[in-house]
């Protein structure tokens, strides 16, 4: 099977989709299959508003004294936290000065569209002397490029002194310090009435990349259970079982901000996380069973979610 198509899309430019693929049965019973495919999906009106939405939250300042000297690069961040004014160590806001830090997320008229390149391949299982049994297996193996997400606020605040001068100023744009009141909470307040991180801003842009990889399992098999008994004339209603189960092998995330060292995040095996670092749990499934009698019908549904950080 093979299919194409090119997109002539408004503000977008030109684009291609494909996928081609087969399926096999060299024996009966026994089938194989692969398919690769591209796939886009073009940036909606609103991720392409320049407009967006006001947002408070937690951001830790780099140059507070627990974390001036720290970071990928430390003398780095340390000069550039005392080229705006900061001295080592005398820093020190109260804790609701880092958590009421207010911004912007606004959108991108200049996205490009997303692009992922998928790869899936395994095998289908209906033996003859089982009726009513199916087994697949299938590898999959998925990039998305050009990812439209924002780079994160605390990355940015970050980047902005774990950047050398003048790539920092990209990011230092983006961020905002001034008046905190409450900096009055703090002992010696005059020091930071100018230095208070007050906002730092974010916006939509094609700056991620995913490499996704893992197997799935299922397993299905329903029989009458009179079949099972010998009772060829009898109704003793019909059984279904499903299993369903992932399990992810790579997970990770590279982050290309503009003006910055692409960054290579490991998300495989974390659970939650935000909407620019979500985990992978590594092994995840479900289990459904059906009995069905006549007009009725009896669902037991589980659902499996392995170990994760």
């Amino acid at each position: 099977e093979g299919s194409y198509r090119t997109t002539h899309a408004d503000g977008q430019g030109t684009y291609d989709t494909w996928k081609y693929g087969g399926v096999w049965e060299p024996i009966g019973g026994v089938k194989l299959r692969a398919v690769k495919a591209r796939a886009v999906r073009a940036p909606n009106a609103s991720e392409q508003s320049p407009g967006g939405g006001q947002t408070f939250g937690a951001i830790t300042d780099p140059c507070t004294t627990a974390n001036i000297g720290i970071g990928p690069a430390p003398a780095t961040r340390a000069a550039n936290c005392l080229a705006d004014g900061f001295t080592l160590g005398a820093y020190n806001p109260p804790l609701s000065v880092q958590q009421n830090v207010g911004g912007f997320v606004t959108g991108n008229p200049n996205l490009d569209p997303e692009v992922a390149d998928t790869l899936t391949y395994g095998l289908v299982l209906t033996p003859e002397l089982i009726p009513g049994l199916s087994l697949t297996v299938d590898r999959f193996d998925i990039v998305l490029d050009k990812a439209i997400n924002t780079t994160g606020r605390q990355l940015i605040a970050n980047l902005c002194y774990d950047t050398p001068a003048p790539q920092r100023a990209v990011f230092c744009g983006l961020t905002q310090r001034g008046f905190n009141p409450n900096v009055a909470l703090n002992p010696n307040p005059a020091a930071y009435n100018t230095l208070a991180l007050v906002g730092v801003n974010d916006t939509l842009s094609n700056v991620q990349r995913y490499d996704i990889k893992g197997v799935d399992f299922e397993l299905n098999y329903g029989f009458d259970i009179a079949d099972l008994m010998g009772e060829k004339e009898s109704d003793h209603g019909r059984l279904r079982a499903g299993f369903l189960f992932t399990f992810y092998d790579e997970a990770t995330q590279l982050t290309s901000a503009p003006g910055a060292a692409p960054a290579l995040l490991d998300l495989l095996g974390f659970a939650g996380g935000s909407t620019s670092d979500q985990g992978w749990i590594e092994k995840q499934g479900k289990i459904n069973l059906l009995y069905a009698l006549g007009d009725w019908s009896f669902a037991w549904n589980t659902r499996y979610i392995g170990e994760a950080k």
